[in-house]
């Protein structure tokens, strides 16, 4: 599933497009004149609104599958898994987990050094994002009881649910400690 934007992408790789038809910004025609917390509370909305969407798509589109690949922007994946009882698994295009080595992604590329980074990494796995609700949403339509992004998290880490991270050396220098996360 991607935007209709990549369709040539995904289709010149050999698959199909589950389009999402909703947009990651706001008009910007909407935006002039606003203050800046406001400019920012309309990029929320129009997130919170494609997340929405994404999900609707995701759940369409898990209905034929035999795996669930999640990304770090779609953990609710993982719940559309345990909805259809298909297995899931998690690829990471950047360091997702708390690490010492990385600090976390939405603290852009700024190093708090190891024990900041892995305590940065932590916090950030706290902060409510706006695809908690499509988690939310998707669980209880598939009648899964309630459970915080956290603790499926913690869950899916117990019973060893794969976590692959596809990060080039040339993208991500491996650290000295000779691991990536």
């Amino acid at each position: 599933m991607a935007n209709r934007e990549y369709e040539r992408l995904v289709t010149d790789a050999g698959c199909i497009l589950r389009p999402i038809d909703a947009s990651l910004a706001p008009d910007p025609a909407s935006l002039e004149g606003l203050s800046k917390s406001a400019g920012v509370r309309a990029h929320l909305t129009a997130l919170r609104g494609y997340m929405a969407a994404a999900g609707e798509v995701a759940v369409s589109a898990g209905k034929d599958a035999d795996v669930v690949l999640v990304n770090t922007i779609s953990p609710y994946g993982h719940d559309i898994a345990e909805g259809l009882g298909v297995p899931s698994a998690t690829l990471m295009l950047q360091p997702a987990y708390p690490s010492g080595d990385y600090p976390p992604v939405i603290a852009s590329n700024v190093d708090f050094g190891r024990l900041g980074n892995r305590l940065a990494g932590r916090l950030a796995e706290r902060v409510p994002t706006p695809y908690d609700p499509v988690g939310r949403r998707i669980r209880a339509e598939f009648g899964l009881p309630p459970e915080s992004r956290r603790a499926g998290q913690r869950r899916r880490d117990r019973a060893g649910v794969p976590v692959h991270h596809g990060i080039s050396p040339v993208v991500l220098p491996v650290r000295e400690s000779g691991r990536r996360t």
